[in-house]
Parts: C-alpha cells; sequence; structure tokens
C-alpha cells in the first residue's frame, strides 16, 4: 500500500502489511516501491484526477502493469480507461446493483441465477462489465 495518509499507513505496518508513505501520481514513487516487477496495481482514490495520474504514472513504468481501478462514479470510467486503466470498478454503480440484488432477493424472489444475469447485463449497459 502506498498512501499520503500516514495514519493509514501506520496502521498497516502495525498490522505486518508492507505500507509506504508517498503519492502514487509519481512514477518516481511507484519505481521506489517496485511497481515495474508488480503484476497488479490497484489504484483506490477518491480524487479522479488523481486517479487518472496514479495510472499515467504506472503506464510509464510498465505497459504490462495491469491497473484496476476503483472509481466513484460512473461519469469517470472512460477517463480512467483512457489513461490506461485495464479494469475500472465504479463505486456507484456497484453500490446501486448490490441494493438491487438485495431488493430482488427479498421481496421479488427472484432466483439468483436470474439476479446475476440482469446485473451483468446493466454492467455490461454501463460500460461496467466486470469479466476479465
Amino acid at each position: 500500500m502506498v498512501d499520503l495518509n500516514s495514519e493509514n499507513v501506520l496502521r498497516a505496518t502495525e498490522a505486518g502489511e508492507p505500507a509506504f508513505y508517498g503519492d502514487v501520481t509519481s512514477s518516481e514513487v511507484l519505481q521506489s516501491v517496485g511497481a515495474e516487477r508488480a503484476r497488479d496495481l490497484v489504484v483506490a482514490i477518491n480524487d479522479p484526477t488523481a486517479a487518472i495520474n496514479a495510472v499515467r504514472a504506472a503506464r510509464t513504468i510498465s505497459e504490462d502493469l495491469h491497473i484496476v481501478v476503483r472509481s466513484r462514479y460512473l461519469a469517470d470510467v472512460e477517463a480512467l480507461k483512457r489513461a490506461g486503466a485495464d479494469k475500472v470498478i465504479p463505486a456507484e454503480l456497484e453500490a446501486a446493483l448490490e441494493l438491487a440484488s438485495y431488493l430482488m432477493t427479498r421481496t421479488c424472489a427472484y432466483d439468483p441465477a436470474q439476479i446475476d444475469v440482469l446485473l451483468d447485463q446493466m454492467r455490461r449497459e454501463h460500460g461496467a462489465d466486470l469479466e476479465s
């Protein structure tokens, strides 16, 4: 984990997790933590501009790095993909789909397989197909 919040870094290190204080929008910081040797990078930054900059910085280090981004909003998906993200998971959509799934199961007695089909269809329609 790389974070600008020193309390998050301290908690993670105290829990025995590798954690570093730094700005992931900087390719130098990413290189210092060995991002060029990583298979995957998860970007979970609430600021869409910073997330885009982090993806771009990571792409300068490695074209092969698989970059997954958790975005807050559907509106940010395309910009993050253009910046080089391999997969963007919009929290806004996933929260809405989780609510819909819960209600379909609870009140409509939908079969779980039917729900999965409907949710996958909604993801595809919104450009957020989570397969692959």
